[in-house]
């Protein structure tokens, strides 16, 4: 089944793959309840996912009811309608998990007999066998008054967006999805479908028509699954000095886990800095590339702090290397690490910031004082700090501190978070500071 996902947000590993249009079938036999046999669905798949888009004209009054994919229902998607003075334009995107065959009977029920019926299929394999409903569009001619229609909608990085028409008198062209089968239902009664895999958090699309008379719907998929608890341990830390790639070796990961995450938070400060910031430009954790979550670089000068979140998938091993690579010679550099086991094998960043103090007489971090988080998610945040002064949070649990070279202070903190917006409120000591004497980074993570 599918649900709610939080917009934006994209797991890591996670990716839509094998997006196809695998069959059509039509019938302009004036009955409630359409049969199309053994329509085709491609190859099986545990972790398959159907989509069924429905089009339908029906005397005024008749509404879609339902569908089934090989007997059991299809959740909807999205849905328009054409509300006319005689008769309705009807279009409908519905889903679900269907592992098993390559064929299947699919099933469209209506309040009423519908004057015609037709179906355009589409299958992609999503991990997990779960993809859920990032964003929708559902608009007709009656609600709009146009012919011509455009919009942005959300997507993340390996998702998918379906999107379907029913013209009266006119075919249709799209824009920004690909247009992947059009057939006419009955004579000049045209049902088209476009698609398209979506590699960003926004896809701007367009689809035309003269026609007065249409009902269209768009969906985009993300192949995350719903949330779930997340549990964390913290591990340990440890500081070193005057290195751009710092190995820190032989760290504890804990019990190996399929579900097992790593989460690293990196502190440290930079010998000689770019007026660009130095910054962390890769991570590895027990061998394995790691996504940097945040990464807040230094203000320009010499001896200024940064800060890091990254994380990665580590399902094997008890003990593992992470290594940290910076664009410039670090002064000192400190790492936090975090064992997450996710209730679903997956991770994701819900929201982020990174912050540098931004006039001498800053003591509270200017981060973001509402985070957005999940039920049963998991706030982490990490600081730098240099001349004396280290810093608290009132809010979050201080994980680790240590002065990692004289009077330079490095902290990590954790919230198991409840899906209300998070303020991490972080603080430091009181005394004359200069730009950027001090930075943060936060991440709010959910497993999906």
């Amino acid at each position: 089944m599918l649900a709610t996902f939080l917009k934006g947000a994209s797991a890591v590993g996670a990716t839509i793959t094998n997006l196809a249009q695998t069959d059509t079938a039509q019938s302009s036999s004036g009955l409630t309840t359409y049969t199309f046999s053994n329509v085709g669905i491609g190859t099986a798949d545990a972790n398959r996912i159907v989509v069924v888009c429905v089009a339908a004209f029906t005397p005024n009054g008749v509404r879609f009811s339902s569908a089934t994919i090989g007997g059991n229902a299809a959740t909807v998607n999205a849905s328009a309608l054409q509300d006319g003075a005689t008769s309705e334009g009807i279009a409908v995107i519905a889903s679900r998990n269907v592992p098993s065959g390559t064929t299947a009977n699919f099933v469209v029920t209506f309040t009423s007999a519908a004057t015609f019926c037709g179906i355009i299929v589409y299958s992609f394999v999503s991990p997990h066998g779960q993809a859920n409903v990032v964003d929708t569009y559902a608009e007709s001619n009656s609600s709009t008054g146009l012919t011509n229609v455009s919009d942005t909608i959300t997507t993340v990085n390996g998702g998918a967006v379906i999107g379907c028409r029913v013209n009266n008198n006119d075919s249709t062209t799209w824009t920004g999805l690909s247009e992947d089968v059009e057939i006419d239902l009955r004579t000049t009664e045209w049902f088209s479908g476009a698609s398209a895999l979506s590699t960003s958090t926004f896809l701007s699309w367009e689809s035309n028509s003269s026609s007065t008379f249409w009902a269209l719907p768009v969906v985009s998929y993300s192949p995350a699954a719903i949330a779930g608890p997340l549990s964390f341990t913290y591990l340990s830390s440890a500081n070193t000095t005057d290195v751009t790639t710092y190995t820190r070796s032989g760290v504890s990961l804990g019990a190996a886990d399929a579900d097992r995450f790593i989460v690293v938070t990196i502190m440290g400060q930079g010998e000689v800095v770019t007026s660009a910031g130095m910054t962390v430009t890769s991570v590895t954790i027990g061998g394995v590339a790691a996504t940097i979550a945040v990464d807040q670089p230094a203000a320009s000068g010499s001896f200024t702090p940064y800060s890091a979140i990254a994380y990665a998938a580590v399902p094997t091993g008890t003990t593992g290397d992470i290594v940290v690579v910076s664009t410039e010679q670090c002064n000192s550099i400190a790492v936090s690490a975090y064992r997450i086991i996710s209730s679903n094998g997956l991770l994701s960043v819900v929201d982020s910031d990174g912050a540098v103090n931004i006039d001498a007489t800053d003591t509270t971090i200017p981060l973001s004082t509402s985070v957005t988080t999940v039920a049963d998610g998991l706030l982490i945040a990490t600081t730098m700090s240099r001349n004396s002064f280290a810093c608290s949070s009132s809010t979050m649990t201080e994980d680790y501190e240590a002065d990692i070279v004289t009077n330079e202070w490095a902290n990590s903190y954790s919230l198991a978070t409840d899906g209300t917006p998070a303020n991490p409120s972080i603080t430091r000591g009181s005394g004359t500071v200069s730009l950027g004497d001090w930075v943060g980074t936060v991440a709010s993570f959910s497993a999906s």
